[in-house]
């Protein structure tokens, strides 16, 4: 019985137990705050005005003015915007460590907490601060800081030698941090968002990834990536469906021989018929939208490429000109060791028929816990099952059973009162799943 156990308390315990039946809870407070009181005391004289106040407890110090980097500085009052510049000169540029202290400035602040923190929360665990990676000084490179007229920092935005936009980072009044990584693909520039909390009071980490939406918001830069037109993958992002299909295309001899000449084939005799190669470059669309899909509950930053498989039906092929489209579904979802195993099987339709089989693979690498073995799955084919009804009993037994519903019936047939009129004693049923 817990509430009856007796605890026998030493000499000093007994001095300062002045209270029958003390709460636990008064008992650690007051070790808390007599902590506090004695530390006060002896560092601040007992005077709480003494006490200097600091904006967060971790990161790292500030260096000295011999160890900071020289990059050329210049300052627009009128907006409150510092513009520092990498040298232009490989040899000049400066460390890493010089770069990210003179961007953080001196103030103790969200960027300098960023900055200079080697590790962020990411749930329960410690993980390399990815915005420290991606910002590292190049040759040439811009960045313009623009802050308050307190000194406090709002916005930074990393500009490349070209003058294209790299890199942005932001910050709202509720501490939620965006960084925002830039690329040019399929002639538009595309960003990756990354989403961290500036949480000056949990200590030594004041830097927290926001895992709510983190695998959404990997998918839609990967959507401005992947599709020309993203509708069709933002409409997947989130949809539960196993079935999803890519837009039609009718290929011509320019798109084949491009594509040839893109994986170093050679391009040989004109002939009708499309290499069994370019099935993938039909089949990526609706492929692509299986993975964007809630099936795949996934970061796609960590995908790995398993295996694919091609094979023609029988009597089929595509051929140029021909109106090609595709479908896909995702027939296993399965957790491993190393990750979560995703296959993704469907057909390239050649003017509505299915002409190629596509079977492909791929791994999730997993980064922490593995996901719920709820939303494991594994379609299979199993093979189909013949039962020859031999006597009256075992017909009475077949359509006896709530189950039993056969998928071709006719007119006459009755589910009810005396069966099914074409199934009898002779009769063989061939049950497939």
């Amino acid at each position: 019985d817990v509430g009856r156990v007796c605890i026998l308390q030493g000499p000093v315990a007994v001095r300062y137990s002045t209270k029958a039946n003390e709460p636990v809870k008064d008992i650690l407070d007051g070790i808390y705050h007599g902590q506090i009181a004695k530390l006060l005391e002896r560092l601040h004289g007992g005077e709480q005005d003494r006490i200097s106040s600091v904006e967060y407890l971790g990161g790292g110090l500030a260096l000295s003015d011999r160890s900071l980097a020289e990059p050329a500085e210049a300052e627009l009052p009128a907006t409150e915007i510092h513009v520092l510049a990498v040298p232009k000169d490989l040899s000049e540029v400066p460390e890493d460590h010089s770069w990210f202290e003179t961007l953080a400035g001196r103030e103790r602040s969200w960027l300098r907490a960023l900055l200079t923190s080697r590790v962020v929360m990411q749930g329960s665990r410690l993980v390399d601060n990815v915005v420290r990676q991606a910002l590292r000084p190049q040759p040439g490179q811009v960045a313009r800081v623009k802050s308050r007229s307190d000194g406090q920092p709002l916005k930074v935005e990393i500009i490349d030698m070209a003058g294209q936009r790299e890199a942005m980072l932001a910050i709202d009044g509720k501490g939620l941090i965006k960084f925002f990584l830039f690329t040019t693909a399929r002639r538009r520039q595309c960003a990756l968002e990354i989403q961290l909390m500036y949480s000056p009071q949990t200590g030594a980490y004041p830097i927290h990834e926001v895992i709510d939406g983190h695998v959404e918001r990997i998918k839609r830069f990967y959507a401005q990536l992947w599709f020309e037109d993203t509708s069709l993958a933002e409409s997947a992002i989130g949809s539960a469906a196993l079935v999803h299909r890519g837009p039609e295309t009718i290929p011509s001899q320019a798109d084949v021989d491009a594509f040839r000449a893109a994986i170093g084939a050679a391009r040989g005799a004109k002939c009708a018929d499309v290499p069994l190669d370019y099935s993938i470059k039909v089949f990526w669309p609706a492929l692509c939208a299986c993975l964007m899909s809630a099936t795949c509950d996934g970061d796609l930053s960590r995908l790995v490429h398993v295996s694919n498989a091609f094979s023609r039906v029988k009597g089929q092929g595509i051929r140029i000109g021909a109106r090609l489209g595709s479908e896909a579904c995702v027939t296993e979802a399965v957790d491993g060791p190393t990750g979560r195993l995703v296959g993704v099987c469907g057909y390239v339709l050649a003017d509505g028929v299915p002409a190629v089989e596509v079977r492909t693979k791929f791994l999730f690498r997993r980064a922490g816990k593995a996901s719920s073995s709820a939303s494991q799955f594994r379609v299979v084919d199993e093979p189909d099952t013949e039962l020859h009804i031999g006597d009256r009993t075992m017909l009475a037994r077949i359509l006896s059973k709530s189950w039993f519903v056969p998928a071709e019936t006719t007119s006459r047939d009755t589910p009810s009162g005396h069966g099914y009129k074409h199934i009898h004693v002779g009769s063989t049923l061939l049950f497939r799943l």
